[in-house]
């Protein structure tokens, strides 16, 4: 009876040490509940987060409660974003992005600010980008970038060499700031970094060896090949660049240039038809239209076309169009550059 009466004290006092840990451990859980409150967190930690998370999990998140979702609609969480359209994820392109992307710019366009378009080479990637640019055209966005995660597919053809003089080029820009530096850089190995490597020295082209010859445009065009920039029609164009234009014209074979590059045959070629435009500024769209008149200038015969056209020197087999010589949205400068490339194509 002791023995038993001992072992029902010993259980007592367990049972009683049980329920105090017990009753411990529920304060303790329910004190880090009233702690961790994820609904009541203050909105400058959401934006935070949020601004580290990928569209369509901010999205996913905005559903939680409404202080989560009032963050979402934040005008801080829209002024820099990038518009993932890289395969493959085309099929989520197409059953969500849509619809998120048509939010976007309902409500946040006028808070984009710094907008970046991550794409590839696919024809959805390229529409899909295409569609976002002529909505947000009207935005006033301080900077546009394009992310590429694959290499452009022209490269990848073994008929197309990319070449770039090797010089020092005129200036250095810091883009942020829109002002030239005192940096020094060879516009070879700057071309080299935008062609990933596969590129060779102007001097060493042999035009026997090609059927065509583009140039695309860029200031670099009139700052490097030719002295255009500062001094207008009265300029001196690259020796390198002027043998080159004058071996394949000789050769009869097609030459494509693009934005300001025309004026690289006009100062070469006396008497050829190029366009960079229009001779006025219609709309505001052709703020350089003094170049037409100075090309006329030179002795050559410049044809207004618009920004979505080309126009053919079928005598000397030039190829030209305006493209960012226009103020116009991406796609139709694309479509411009197009023509071009096809046309230089149907010559060759």
């Amino acid at each position: 009876m002791k023995r038993g009466g001992k072992e029902s004290e010993v259980t007592k006092i367990s049972s009683e040490e049980d329920t105090r840990e017990k009753s411990k451990k529920q304060r303790t859980t329910s004190e880090n509940s009233q702690t961790c409150d994820w609904g009541n967190l203050l909105q400058d930690i959401i934006l935070q987060i949020f601004k580290y998370l990928p569209l369509l999990d901010r999205a996913h998140a905005s559903q939680v409660c409404r202080n989560w979702n009032q963050v979402f609609h934040m005008p801080d969480l829209w002024r820099c974003f990038e518009f993932e359209l890289n395969q493959p994820a085309t099929s989520y392109l197409k059953a969500t992005h849509p619809e998120l992307i048509k939010q976007i710019i309902k409500k946040h366009s006028n808070h984009l600010q710094y907008v970046s378009f991550k794409v590839d080479s696919s024809k959805e990637s390229a529409e899909a980008a295409c569609d976002i640019l002529s909505q947000l055209v009207n935005c006033s966005l301080k900077t546009l970038g394009l992310i590429s995660t694959a290499r452009p597919s022209f490269m990848d053809l073994p008929k197309v060499k990319i070449f770039a003089p090797n010089m020092e080029q005129m200036h250095v820009v810091n883009h942020l700031l829109g002002n030239p530096t005192e940096e020094k850089r060879n516009v070879l190995v700057e071309s080299a970094r935008i062609a990933r490597g596969n590129i060779q020295d102007l001097a060493d082209l042999k035009v026997s060896e090609f059927d065509a010859v583009i140039f695309p445009g860029g200031f670099g065009v009139a700052k490097n090949l030719c002295s255009w920039a500062v001094d207008g029609k009265d300029c001196t164009v690259n020796n390198i660049v002027k043998a080159t234009l004058q071996a394949f014209h000789s050769a009869k074979k097609p030459i494509g240039l693009c934005c300001i590059s025309p004026v690289l045959a006009a100062k070469v070629f006396p008497g050829c038809e190029v366009t960079v435009g229009h001779d006025k500024n219609v709309d505001g769209r052709f703020p350089d239209a003094e170049t037409a008149t100075a090309i006329q200038e030179l002795g050559c015969k410049h044809i207004c076309k618009n920004v979505g056209e080309s126009h053919v020197d079928s005598t000397n087999k030039i190829v030209t169009t305006c493209a960012f010589m226009c103020k116009a949205p991406l796609h139709e400068i694309f479509d411009g550059i197009g023509t071009m490339v096809g046309e230089v194509l149907k010559l060759a």
